[in-house]
């Protein structure tokens, strides 16, 4: 059998063509290259396993069925369940307990199947459990344990849908929809948790979007998923279903786990290890889905839980509940941050996420216009948060200073240690120099400056004339 998936653009195999011990032979070194198996090529060229194993890794990425097949047949030993040893060195079908997955060669340390969830497709994934499970009781249930993971919840969490479908039609032979990882992550907790936002655009490419990660849990709701699932930690709730949603999702599915269960006013654990926010101080504080929703700025989720809060709970009661901070919504979202373009980001999203956040502001003000000056327990005000947020230098910043300005945003207005956010936006960290967001030096935007300044001295000039008047 040989095969063929190179192209002129990509070739996924050309590395694996090239024979590893030709310059020991060549210049007549006794010690050769370790070589685990080789298999034809359909050019006619031989391909050459490496020490990492990449070449099996690089055929479950591809999803490539009959490179698979081929490879098994002429190396069975290389996957199995169990650690069965052809011979010492190249039988290391365990990648985690066997050996070090050829780690010390650079190689990937993940178990096949594993790998196959997160970067492959069906077809190699069923390859791979026929193959370790060839010969067994089909009655037997057949657990990954060993590698510490659960493979329903790592196809969910990389958005593999036709592979959720194919291990829950299975159930329970391969997983079962309500088991937890050696995290305490069930599969439901895991899909919610796939979208990085942090992650940078050029990266990406390689990760499940939003409308993967939503259909795969669409299906496991479906399948029975508890809406409300939490995970704990030290006795306390670290995250639940619907915090991880309201970080990328849009309405729709938000409604649904509200519908099915999940509540709005379940509060999780957050720490210095979650924000990166200037007032925390290292210590933690509880808070809820619409904190989450507005530091990470996404418009639709904020105005979904704000439409689903009940008809007994008025709108003020949501917009001046606060954190124990004494931090209110506005305060969370003025906080907030802008991806970097420095770090991979695309304009684009850059772009929209200061739109995300002048809409919420925009939003909160409506329905709610007191708030602009709401102080929390160490007297700052949502401008004080937007003049410490890490991206206050950034262009793209300066309408959300020119927003809250519009809206009624005091300048003048002192916190407890006596500073206006004209201070705040100059203030030192703990380490005494100014706060570089993600650890790279940006100018100073000459424009948010002079918008500030400029406000700073209309409070002065409107406090000024304010004390002339009562002294005639």
């Amino acid at each position: 059998m040989s095969y063929s998936t190179d192209t002129e653009d990509e070739p996924p195999y050309y590395r694996f063509t090239e024979n590893p011990n030709a310059e020991y032979n060549g210049q007549g070194f006794k010690r050769a290259s370790p070589v685990p198996m080789t298999m034809p090529h359909s050019d006619g060229s031989i391909l050459y396993e490496k020490p990492t194993f990449s070449f099996i890794y690089t055929i479950i990425q591809q999803n490539d069925t009959k490179a698979l097949q081929q490879y098994l047949t002429i190396a069975p030993w290389a996957v199995s369940l169990e650690p069965v040893f052809a011979n010492d060195l190249w039988a290391v079908p365990d990648r985690r307990t066997s050996s070090d997955g050829g780690a010390s060669y650079g190689g990937i340390n993940m178990n096949y199947l594993q790998w196959a969830a997160r970067e492959g497709g069906l077809g190699v994934f069923k390859i791979l459990l026929h193959h370790c499970t060839k010969g067994k009781d089909p009655e037997i249930r057949i657990g990954f344990e060993s590698q510490e993971f659960e493979i329903l919840n790592e196809a969910a969490k990389y958005g593999q849908v036709d592979m959720v479908k194919f291990l829950l039609d299975s159930q329970p032979r391969y997983a079962s929809i309500e088991e937890r990882d050696s995290n305490g992550y069930t599969a439901l907790l895991s899909t919610a948790s796939a979208p990085n936002l942090d992650c940078p655009t050029c990266l990406q490419e390689r990760r499940p979007g939003p409308a993967a990660s939503e259909a795969t849990m669409s299906l496991l709701l479906d399948r029975g998923a508890c809406a409300s699932d939490v995970l704990y930690g030290n006795q306390k709730i670290l995250k639940t279903v619907l915090t991880l949603t309201v970080e990328w999702a849009g309405s729709r599915l938000i409604k649904r786990l509200i519908d099915s269960g999940a509540s709005i006013e379940t509060k999780v654990q957050r720490g210095p290890w979650d924000e990166t926010f200037w007032n925390l101080h290292g210590y933690t504080f509880e808070a809820n889905a619409l904190y989450v929703a507005c530091t990470r700025a996404n418009f639709e989720a904020v105005k979904t839980l704000i439409e689903c809060r009940g008809s007994e709970v008025d709108v003020s009661d949501v917009l001046w509940q606060r954190d124990s901070r004494g931090s209110t919504p506005l305060h969370w979202v003025a906080q907030s941050h802008l991806p970097r373009e420095n770090f991979g980001d695309s304009k684009d999203a850059i772009y929209d996420k200061a739109r995300n956040i002048m809409s919420i502001i925009e939003l909160m003000l409506d329905l709610g216009p007191t708030t602009i000056n709401a102080t929390d327990e160490n007297g700052n005000t949502p401008l004080h948060y937007a003049t410490r947020s890490p991206s206050r230098q950034d262009k793209m910043y300066c309408p959300i200073f020119q927003l809250l300005y519009a809206r009624g945003s005091d300048a003048g207005i002192r916190n407890t240690e006596g500073q206006t956010p004209l201070h705040t936006r100059f203030r030192l960290d703990d380490s005494g120099r100014v706060r570089c967001h993600y650890f790279g030096k940006t100018p100073i935007d000459e424009a948010m400056l002079f918008t500030l300044l400029a406000h700073v001295e209309k409070c002065i000039f409107y406090t000024l004339g304010h004390r002339n008047a009562m002294s005639q």
